[in-house]
């Protein structure tokens, strides 16, 4: 008697240790980070050069790791050379710079706030998201 109370306290506290995980695994997923860093979500889409237009990609791409911070973004996957666009809500390009692949971050000029679409063009394919600064 005394052995199955014990293996029922031990698949209990087991039980409790698992769902204590998951909690914790969520909440710090889910959590917004406190210096305020946020992930970029990126989409992929390819450009026909003949047509100009996009589509979305089939191709299992990477999207490169970017995050912002204030006016700062952060690349930590980005292992090509890009051309960084900023457009606003109307589809304009409101900034526009070249970054090396590798380069740790660059900084968005301070007179830009509000919703844009960021895009990183690689050849004929561009990756885009939207960030608020």
């Amino acid at each position: 008697m005394k052995q199955k109370n014990e293996f029922k306290v031990k698949y209990l506290l087991k039980g409790v240790l698992i769902l204590l995980f998951i909690v914790v695994g969520e909440v710090f997923a889910s959590a917004k980070n406190c210096d305020g860093i946020e992930q970029v979500t990126l989409n992929v889409k390819g450009v026909d050069p003949t047509q100009g237009n996009g589509e979305e990609s089939r191709a299992p791409m990477q999207p490169p790791h970017v995050f912002i911070d204030g006016h700062t973004l952060l690349m930590q996957y980005v292992p090509f050379d890009v051309t960084l666009e900023i457009l606003d809500g109307s589809g304009s390009v409101v900034y526009t710079t070249f970054v090396a692949a590798y380069t740790p971050s660059v900084t968005l000029p301070s007179t830009l706030s509000g919703d844009y679409q960021i895009r990183l063009i690689e050849g004929y394919w561009y990756f885009y998201g939207w960030i608020h600064l």
